[in-house]
């Protein structure tokens, strides 16, 4: 099976473990990664043929130059990743099995290698999503992967990291792992990119042992100032549709990574077979869920505008 994008907004969903992977990918690779990583479903059993228009890259390259873009694909296919788990175990793969270019169709189609399947498809817990269009506008690759790495923890808002330990997870090279040069190339750059385009920033303090620094505690923000008011509003009028449309008790939706349905109790979301409620984060999460997926409400229209 073939999936091809058509919209503007997607959102990736990424394993913990994969999200702190140690691997080396410039910009646009990562962007590629990602754009095909946000095609997948929440439904999804199995990886498919994705495919994407080259007009849909120009985000990706300076100056729509696809050449650059088919540089990228080759030079992603030579750059494995390296996943760790907590018993100490590790894995090399790559990112694709293949990469094709359909020239009389101007498009880009890929196959994710199934050694990620644990990491992408059908994911249950220990995962966070976001939405791609916070990567696109990044111009630094370490942007991109602190955004995901803070992301991760922003529910504790606090996160730890020893020096050494976040220069091997982004892999900067020998010249950044002093703290000058990390704060100059990574921590400087990714602190102006992410409050100015995505819906999250930061602040740090240097740990040091003696006069050195070996570690760095992060706090993160909720950035409100890219949050989009219109998309607030809308989903908040869902909701109202919902509570509106939906009887006590009856079923709204399956959601796959539960293996749930999900009702209406008294006001409040529950889970259909127990009927117990979720909790306020929970529910938050599920109330986005329901709105992006408004393909999977039963029975139900949901022309709610």
């Amino acid at each position: 099976m073939k999936r091809d994008i058509e919209k503007d907004k997607y959102v990736v969903s990424k394993d913990y473990q994969l999200i702190g992977a140690r691997y080396q990918l410039s910009t646009i690779e990562q962007k590629l990664v990602l754009s095909i990583i946000s095609l997948i479903q929440p439904q999804d059993t199995d990886f498919m043929h994705y495919q994407i228009p080259l007009n849909n890259f120009d985000n990706l390259t300076e100056n729509n130059n696809h050449l650059r873009l088919k540089d990228a694909c080759k030079s992603l296919m030579s750059k494995p990743l390296e996943v760790q788990d907590s018993n100490d175990e590790w894995v090399i793969f790559n990112w694709f099995s293949h990469i094709r270019y359909k020239g009389k169709e101007s498009i880009l189609e890929c196959s994710i290698s199934p050694e990620l399947k644990p990491y992408l498809l059908e994911l249950k817990g220990n995962f966070k999503s976001f939405d791609l269009k916070y990567i696109l506008p990044l111009q630094s690759s370490y942007s991109i992967r602190l955004y995901e790495i803070l992301k991760k923890n922003e529910k504790n808002v606090k996160v730890d990291f020893e020096l050494e330990e976040l220069c091997n997870i982004l892999k900067v090279p020998d010249s950044f792992k002093t703290f000058g040069k990390f704060k100059e190339k990574v921590l400087y750059i990714a602190q102006k990119e992410l409050i100015q385009h995505t819906d999250i920033f930061f602040e740090y303090e240097a740990v040091k042992t003696g006069k050195k620094v070996t570690g760095l505690k992060f706090k993160i923000f909720i950035n409100r100032d890219n949050t989009v008011d219109k998309e607030i509003s809308e989903q908040e009028k869902f909701r109202a549709f919902i509570l509106k449309e939906y009887k006590n008790g009856e079923n709204i939706i399956y959601h796959p990574r539960l293996e749930r349905h999900i009702v209406i109790k008294n006001g409040l979301l529950a889970i259909g077979e127990s009927g117990r409620y979720l909790d306020r984060e929970t529910a938050k999460e599920m109330w986005s869920f329901i709105f992006k997926r408004k393909d999977l409400l039963i029975a139900k229209p949901f022309d709610f505008n």
